[in-house]
């Protein structure tokens, strides 16, 4: 695929991710997908399968119901992309250990995608937890 199409692919997945678009993840995952992230604050674990990745898309958005994602840039080469993001989103339900607090955050990161045979095989995810949690109320500010 060239990098124009790689782009739109990651563009996609963050669209299915932020929106819940109607597109199925199996025409932009692998079956096999592995995501990097920290998703549980008492795990590294990475999130392995399709299954997986679905299931933690149902929690955040339980959490965030208003969750939005805005793509600042992306960066194509080879078989990679990297898109810079902003997240924000209402906490109407738990996330990582926080009960519901009502509060808005936004918080940014960057999302690294692997494109293997036309689909995302592996992604790599840094994001601002510490300042979402501050936002959130569960993390103090330090002095």
């Amino acid at each position: 695929m060239s990098a124009s199409e790689n782009k739109e692919l990651a563009r996609r997945a963050i669209d299915l991710w932020a929106h819940g678009s109607k597109e199925n993840p199996e025409q932009i995952f692998a079956s096999d997908y592995v995501n990097h992230q920290q998703h549980r604050p008492d795990s590294t674990e990475a999130i392995r399968g399709l299954d997986a990745w679905k299931q933690f898309i149902s929690v955040f958005h339980q959490a965030f119901p208003d969750f939005d994602d805005r793509i600042v840039m992306q960066i194509a080469e080879g078989d990679m992309v990297a898109t810079q993001f902003v997240s924000s989103g209402s906490q109407k339900g738990e996330i990582m250990g926080v009960p519901a607090t009502g509060r808005k955050a936004s918080w940014t990161g960057i999302v690294i995608d692997r494109i293997a045979n036309g689909k995302i095989a592996e992604t790599w995810v840094n994001w601002d937890k510490f300042g979402m949690l501050q936002q959130l109320g569960a993390v103090k500010a330090p002095k």
